[in-house]
């Protein structure tokens, strides 16, 4: 019994190249469409990423991470000044930048103030607290945070503020509201990092205590 399978795949073959035909599913799409239409698709293109990038909404400043409430206490500034306070870091929600024009207390309780804050690129140890002015510690007067969120790497900008309170009377705050301006607009974010302020007593003693 002959086998004509190899000779009906020889005859196909030869049926191909002899015609020189292209099959249909290989053909590419440029060559199925002419120049002047896709030149309107191209269009079409451009126009929608153009429409998607302009609604993706202002950059925001927020929290870098998940801060936990804390509370800060210090003690002694009728003779020690000033107090600075940092550990807060911000970031952007998207590459760009933001200004902070005020930062003022959260549930305040006595005469808190906000003497001065700056804003500085954190990528090591922060300042967490000290004595003293923002210049002691090394922080320029900077109200810019142009650093985009990146997971887990703890880089963003720390806020760091020099506080102060009335002589011999202790202050306190739950945390701070951070105001800011993106695409001309005035915003608003917040930080749980909460203060005691005594004026005379250490802290942790018993007069340095919550008003």
């Amino acid at each position: 019994m002959r086998d004509f399978s190899m000779r009906r795949r020889t005859r196909d073959t030869s049926r191909r190249s002899s015609t020189g035909a292209v099959p249909r599913a290989t053909r590419p799409l440029s060559a199925a469409l002419p120049l002047s239409a896709t030149l309107p698709l191209s269009a079409a293109l451009i126009l929608a990423l153009a429409l998607v990038a302009g609604c993706s909404g202002p950059i925001e400043l927020r929290p870098g991470g998940t801060p936990r409430p804390t509370i800060i206490s210090m003690g002694e500034l009728d003779r020690r000044g000033h107090a600075v306070v940092g550990s807060m870091v911000l970031c952007l929600t998207a590459p760009g930048s933001v200004e902070v024009t005020a930062v003022t207390p959260v549930n305040p309780a006595g005469p808190i103030t906000v003497v001065a804050y700056a804003l500085r690129f954190h990528f090591g140890p922060l300042i967490g607290s000290a004595y003293g002015d923002l210049a002691s510690v090394g922080v320029q007067p900077d109200h810019i945070v142009d650093a985009p969120c990146v997971e887990s790497s703890g880089e963003g900008y720390e806020l760091v503020l020099e506080l102060a309170t009335a002589p011999a009377t202790n202050a306190s705050a739950d945390g701070w509201l951070i105001t800011y301006t993106t695409a001309g607009a005035s915003r608003q974010t917040s930080f749980p990092l909460g203060v005691l302020l005594c004026a005379t007593a250490p802290a942790g003693e018993p007069g340095c205590t919550r008003t």
